[in-house]
């Protein structure tokens, strides 16, 4: 139930956010907006992991899917550690990151 209320809770947050974090259109690279979006849909489940162990630590593409959010695709977990994670997209080119629970979404990879 807390994991739940956890996502909910951080979905309605990025969905405010959506306007500070271009999801393409005129003068955007082609795909960017699809890899921006890959990474920020993985973004409740991570926090929901850290939110049930208090680590991020062991948290794995597999079992975000398997117990937080069955839909994530199109990104991997480069890292993981007890305070903060990388994650980024593989939807093809451009590749975009978030590194870390407090920073943006990037163009590059981790």
């Amino acid at each position: 139930m807390r994991r739940a209320a956890l996502i909910s809770i951080v979905s309605l947050a990025l969905a405010g956010c959506g306007g500070a974090m271009p999801l393409g259109g005129v003068g955007s690279t082609p795909g960017a907006g699809e890899a921006q979006a890959a990474v920020r849909s993985a973004i409740p489940a991570m926090e929901a992991y850290y939110a049930d162990n208090g680590t991020y630590t062991g948290v794995s593409l597999r079992k975000l899917r398997s117990v937080y959010d069955s839909s994530i695709a199109g990104v991997r977990v480069a890292s993981a550690d007890d305070r903060t994670y990388c994650v980024e997209s593989t939807t093809g080119s451009p590749v975009f990151s978030k590194r870390g629970p407090a920073a943006e979404i990037v163009d590059g990879p981790c």
